[in-house]
């Protein structure tokens, strides 16, 4: 580990061992890469480790959803903020980990359950905050649809169909059935995979219930259907329908198992 003449790790060898990701969402690359890799280079100095950081963005992130529960006006900003530094949290604790090259499935473990827990309560949770505050019902209602399809239901059943049948299935199989689903098809799901799609994985899903409670307390502090009220519609409508083409491909997957297995 090289340093500085003061024995300071340089920002500059922070980024180059810790920075480089095969894939990174739009948030992260425009802004929280920038917040987090400052916070990286302080963490890698300290015996923490990137599990450790890990279960501590998980705590920060939960902590700020909690916020969105309660009645005083200004309390979903307090939460977005703490929500946004979870979210930093939440790349730091893979820049440990490469920085010190000690990568571990159980690291990818720990983050892939945070975000299972995460976006399912925070939909929720902003649902009752907004019924809490203003009575709504239909607030409820959309955050609720939102929880239940962001926990993946359709999508894990199709993953299980794939990995008990897949083997089974031979190239020519499968190539045949992705042929079958035609052009239209394939490029609306590309569409979708490359716009609406990238909005809903976490974190860009907390970013932006984020900064509609920043939008609320500033301009809509005593209005129902502010902000978060339309963000919350807008994900109940695009995870219920990513919900109804996951069931749909979970059907057509079955179906060719059942043939091959013929």
């Amino acid at each position: 580990m090289s340093e500085n003449g003061n024995g300071r790790i340089s920002l500059a060898e922070v980024r180059e061992r810790a920075g480089k990701k095969d894939v990174d969402l739009l948030v992260d690359r425009i802004l929280i890469r920038r917040i987090s890799i400052r916070l990286t280079r302080l963490l890698v100095r300290t015996p923490i480790t990137a599990n450790q950081v890990s279960l501590l963005a998980m705590v920060v992130t939960l902590a700020g959803i909690t916020c969105l529960v309660f009645k005083p006006f200004y309390m979903p900003a307090v939460g977005g903020l703490l929500m946004v530094l979870g979210c930093v949290l939440d790349c730091c604790d893979g820049e440990v980990a490469r920085f010190r090259s000690n990568t571990s499935l159980r690291g990818v473990y720990i983050d892939s359950l945070s975000h299972a827990i995460a976006i399912p309560a925070m939909f929720f949770a902003a649902g009752i905050g907004l019924l809490v505050r203003h009575g709504s019902v239909s607030a409820l209602v959309f955050g609720t649809i939102a929880a239940l399809a962001g926990t993946n239901p359709a999508k894990t059943a199709l993953n299980v169909v794939k990995g008990i049948h897949g083997s089974s299935m031979t190239p020519k199989t499968a190539e045949e059935s992705n042929a079958s689903a035609g052009g239209l098809r394939s490029s609306i799901k590309a569409l979708y995979l490359k716009t609406l799609g990238r909005v809903a994985i976490f974190p860009n899903s907390l970013f932006v219930i984020s900064l509609a409670t920043f939008v609320d307390v500033i301009a809509f502090p005593r209005v129902e259907r502010g902000a978060l009220y339309y963000v919350t519609l807008f994900y109940a409508v695009l995870l219920g329908l990513e919900q109804v083409a996951a069931a749909a491909s979970w059907s057509r997957e079955s179906r060719l198992a059942q043939e091959v297995q013929k």
